[in-house]
């Protein structure tokens, strides 16, 4: 009888930084915005350190790239481009049972399907929050994004009220993003303090 050898490989599980480093990045002159349009994620990837980050590209009150890195951001940059920041969330911020704001624009699907965005997408959400619940919730219209190899994604824009329940499990969301498309600018979490 023969004997079979077979063998698994396990991931140890990545640990997440107990702060996030949040920072805005825009033009100062005019003929910045064309690199800032084109290159957000070559600008967003050269300015993290660490190789972990989120990002969205924002168009009010000018235009301008939101980034949330694991570690301060470097400060080279092309000509023409101000870095503001970073304000620095840490872990112990934020409290459970607390309430607070939020902006999401994420990516629920693979694929462009049929899709029942007001009824799927708050439970889509919901699921994606984990350590939260939705207190209130506003949807906004939805975009497709198209892809650069064709194809292209369902971009839901959400905002409204959230309370932590485990911050633990609420930290792993707002670290790592939301749903698809993080390469492309999505599913990075935005936070306010609640009214």
């Amino acid at each position: 009888m023969e004997t079979v050898l077979t063998y698994e490989i396990v991931k140890p599980a990545e640990s997440l930084p107990e702060a996030l480093y949040l920072s805005r990045l825009r033009p100062l002159k005019p003929r910045a915005l064309p690199l800032l349009a084109q290159e957000t994620h070559r600008l967003a990837a050269e300015l993290n350190p660490l190789g972990r980050y989120l990002y969205r590209r924002a168009e009010a009150p000018f235009p301008h790239l939101l980034l949330q890195t694991w570690g301060a951001p470097r400060d080279r940059l092309p000509e023409g481009l101000l870095l503001e920041g970073p304000k620095i969330l840490p872990r112990t911020a934020l409290r459970e049972g607390a309430l607070y704001r939020f902006y999401l624009e994420a990516a629920p699907l693979k694929r462009a399907r049929p899709f029942a965005y007001g009824e799927e997408f708050p439970r889509w959400l919901a699921k994606q929050l984990r350590g939260a619940e939705l207190v209130n919730l506003r949807l906004l219209p939805i975009e497709v994004f198209p892809l650069p190899k064709g194809g292209r994604l369902l971009v839901g824009k959400a905002q409204g009220v959230l309370r932590v329940r485990d911050l633990e499990r609420f930290w792993s969301v707002l670290a790592l993003g939301v749903g698809r498309g993080r390469a492309y600018g999505l599913g990075l979490l935005s936070l306010g303090g609640a009214r």
